[in-house]
């Protein structure tokens, strides 16, 4: 299950993996704010990486992650981002490895209603 949607509203890009001929993952990308003090400035925000579980520890998720990072900084973005549930110590492995670091964590995004 995916929210990188190719066809959604604000994705500006989509990146997808095959293996065996069939799609195997996917991870979309957003345009979001960059530095609030240069004139043209954006970033891109990862989102809805997912590899099927039969593909996953084969380096597919981390392909796709490398793809769109490059494809948003030769596009000029100042900087990646992206977000991970603090209970999936696999994409939090994948993304230190790659480089990204912590800048927030947050407890829950569900309001507080749903979030008890």
């Amino acid at each position: 299950m995916s929210t990188a949607d190719p066809l959604g509203e604000g994705e500006v890009a989509w990146f997808g993996a095959t293996g065996k001929g069939k799609l195997v993952g996917v991870v979309g990308a957003r345009l979001a704010q960059g530095d609030p003090g240069r004139e043209g400035s954006f970033s891109w925000h990862l989102h809805g990486l997912s590899v099927s579980p039969e593909a996953r520890r084969a380096g597919y998720g981390r392909a796709l992650t490398l793809a769109a990072v490059r494809a948003g900084l030769e596009a000029g973005a100042d900087w990646v981002s992206l977000g991970l549930y603090a209970d999936n110590d696999a994409a939090r492995g994948l993304y230190q490895g790659l480089g990204f670091r912590l800048d927030a964590a947050m407890a829950s995004y569900a309001p507080a209603s749903i979030a008890r």
